[in-house]
């Protein structure tokens, strides 16, 4: 054992002694049995398995931690700093994954141009656009003379050339089969069906994405198979009856309403859409290979914050731990501009993907186009994200083709210095014989056996080996639960997740709202709104009314007044000011994780029931006591054992609220 490691804000954590025999109540050989499986199937995947101990808690069950050790022991492990785990795999790899995203539903591709284009930067793997999220499927449509019927030909082009072509699809994404078949589609918190989205529960919507795979494998000799959209649009979807029949029958749980999935069942029901996600990867991956053989490759394009904000991850389902069994290679989309952040968030985001996918192989997605309204991508900063990607992962993959190549128009396109640059930091790469950033971790572990990492204060155990696939049972994700261990007050906020909390609990946050003086709330308000705007300006568009609906009109006025926001005819959007304002308060280190907790409970409503008569009576936040409606006992909040909390039903304000824990999550 090595007691020197220090709990550090990249040693994330799977669990600890807390969770397993006081959370859970486990016994001691309830709890090795946990440990030994959870450590199975983390070192069989090449994962680094983590531990935190409490020096109290571990003491009284000693005997657990002893037998466990032995039990690593006996298997091969070895017991190591986390420092030394990552210099003990940090050599780089000598040739890098280099792909192009070639997206022909709005690409005019000219086949030997782009075989040129992509020799010049030395790539190695381009994903074709196959099957779109308009449902145009470029294989069936293969004889016209507009970029679809040139797939063939470009494939074939690819080839020649000695790079590997992958069959790029959408997934769950089809606008075409959700408005020919609504009865396929997902279905929203609120009984609306999309246009857009199909979903992974329907059976008959299932066995269509499973033709799809077999068609378009079936009809030519493709390396690769790339899923995209493979996910839900949001938490507010999918509802439909096929997805609750499906969730009842997994998890046992009857379905009464809607709004229990998103209060007392919330854990469950978001831990079982990421395997449903990962579930139809999982059936895809079996009939690639009865098409395509064994030798097919298959690969993911992801949401990037999904691996480092837990609440991104339940947003979308995409579980990248589930994912890396099913899946060959994974590229995560961080796309920082997008995202709001500057380059150094890639950091953050490859080094938490690289932790949860052990011994899969990884390949940086990088934005190459420009949004002239709200980011351009810069020389200095694509050496930076490159630099990042490079360190971390097997390779990087830039979307889309035309955008680096200067092939679209203009303004979108990214200046020929930023391809300079790539050319630069891929010419680095090939003569470097070290790695290029500050914590390197090879894609792929060639470790023999497993490590396990010890830490005083903290059992840091940590697994690297191969890869099988196992189930592992999960209690708290491994981002969750190191933001508990280093913040009191997330585990708080976790339990106000569940939608149940005890009274020690309710007055704990009590506490907190009224040592939080008024301006810290309006300063938290403003960055909510200025945040939640940001993102609708690049995803969609957002209006006065629905600010009404989520209580932000006022601070709207304020921020309007002050030059931070602007109605520019397309919905309303932060102005330079208040892109800055929300810059310089993510440099400053504010924490909006914890302003958006506060709101939250500001708009909650509490109940719980009176300890004589057994009414139920509401109340908030606040309130140390209550009267009780029935009999006029007065109920002290502190001794009640089970409050109830209520989300204020429009899902408006909920989204709006998200946003702060996807633009600010702090790996």
């Amino acid at each position: 054992m090595l007691p020197e490691l220090a709990i550090s804000s990249h040693a994330g954590t799977l669990a600890s002694d807390y969770d397993l025999f006081v959370s859970e109540d486990m016994t001691d050989a309830a709890a090795l049995d946990w440990l030994g499986q959870a450590y199975d199937a983390y070192a069989e995947a090449g994962r680094p398995f983590v531990m935190l101990s409490h020096p109290r808690i571990i003491a009284e069950h000693a005997h657990v931690l002893h037998a466990f050790v032995d039990y690593v022991r006996r298997t091969g492990g070895t017991f190591a700093t986390l420092d030394a785990w990552t210099a003990e795999i940090q050599e780089p790899v000598q040739a890098p994954i280099v792909g192009l995203w070639v997206d022909l539903s709005f690409e005019e591709v000219d086949p030997e141009t782009l075989v040129s284009d992509a020799m010049s930067l030395g790539v190695t793997d381009v994903f074709l656009s196959i099957l779109d999220p308009a449902g145009i499927d470029y294989i069936s449509t293969d004889d016209g003379g507009s970029s679809n019927g040139k797939a063939g030909l470009i494939i074939e082009r690819i080839q020649q050339a000695g790079m590997k072509a992958h069959a790029w699809i959408a997934v769950n994404s089809n606008s075409a089969l959700a408005g020919e078949h609504p009865e396929l589609a997902m279905v929203s918190d609120n009984g609306q069906r999309s246009d857009q989205w199909i979903s992974p529960s329907n059976e008959t919507a299932r066995a269509f994405i499973l033709g799809e795979v077999r068609s378009i494998l079936g009809a030519y000799h493709f390396d690769g198979l790339h899923l995209d959209y493979i996910r839900y649009p949001g938490l507010a979807y999918d509802f439909s009856d096929s997805a609750l029949a499906r969730f009842s029958s997994a998890t046992g749980i009857e379905v009464r309403d809607v709004g229990q999935l998103q209060t007392d069942d919330y854990v469950a029901w978001t831990d079982w859409r990421s395997e449903e996600i990962s579930g139809l990867v999982e059936d895809i991956r079996r009939v690639a290979v009865e098409v395509a053989g064994p030798d097919i490759e298959l690969s993911a394009a992801l949401i990037g914050n999904a691996a480092v904000n837990y609440r991104s991850r339940e947003d979308y389902g995409q579980d990248y731990g589930l994912l890396a069994r099913h899946l060959d290679l994974i590229l995560p989309m961080a796309y920082y501009p997008l995202e709001g952040r500057d380059p150094s968030w890639v950091e953050r985001t490859l080094y938490a993907t690289r932790w949860q996918v052990g011994d899969t192989r990884v390949a940086t997605g990088l934005a190459s186009f420009n949004q002239p309204d709200d980011w351009e991508v810069g020389a200095e900063d694509m050496r930076e994200a490159m630099s990042y990607a490079l360190s971390y992962t097997d390779g990087v993959s830039f979307y889309p083709y035309s955008g680096l190549f200067g092939r679209r128009d203009a303004v979108s396109s990214v200046g020929a210095d930023v391809l300079d640059a790539v050319h630069a930091a891929l010419a680095l790469r090939a003569v470097s014989k070290g790695m290029i950033g500050a914590f390197p971790v090879k894609a792929s572990s060639v470790l023999g056996g497993a490590a396990v990492f010890l830490a005083v204060a903290g059992l840091v155990l940590a697994a690297t080996g191969r890869r099988r696939a196992a189930s592992l049972p999960r209690m708290m994700t491994e981002e969750q639960t190191r933001e508990v261990l280093a913040v009191p007050w997330r585990m708080d906020a976790r339990k106000c997740q569940t939608g149940t909390i005890d009274g020690e609990t309710c007055m704990r946050v009590s506490r907190l709202l009224r040592r939080t003086k008024p301006e810290g709330l309006e300063r938290a308000r403003q960055l909510v709104l200025l945040n939640h705007l940001e993102c609708k300006s690049i995803s969609g568009h957002c209006s006065r009314a629905d600010l009404d609906r989520i209580g932000l009109s006022q601070p709207l006025k304020q921020a309007m007044q002050a030059g931070l926001v602007e109605d520019a005819g397309r919905g309303l959007t932060p102005t330079a000011a208040g892109r800055n304002e929300i810059r310089s308060a993510r440099e400053a280190g504010f924490d909006l994780d914890y302003g958006s907790f506060l709101l939250e409970r500001m708009n909650e409503t509490l109940s719980a029931e009176c300890m004589i008569c057994g009414a139920d009576n509401a109340f908030h936040f606040f309130w140390p006591s209550f009267e009780c409606k029935e009999c006029g006992n007065l109920c002290s909040v502190e001794e009640c054992e089970n409050i109830r909390i209520y989300l204020p039903s429009d899902s408006f304000r909920n989204e709006a609220i998200e946003d702060v824990g996807r633009a600010y999550a702090h790996a």
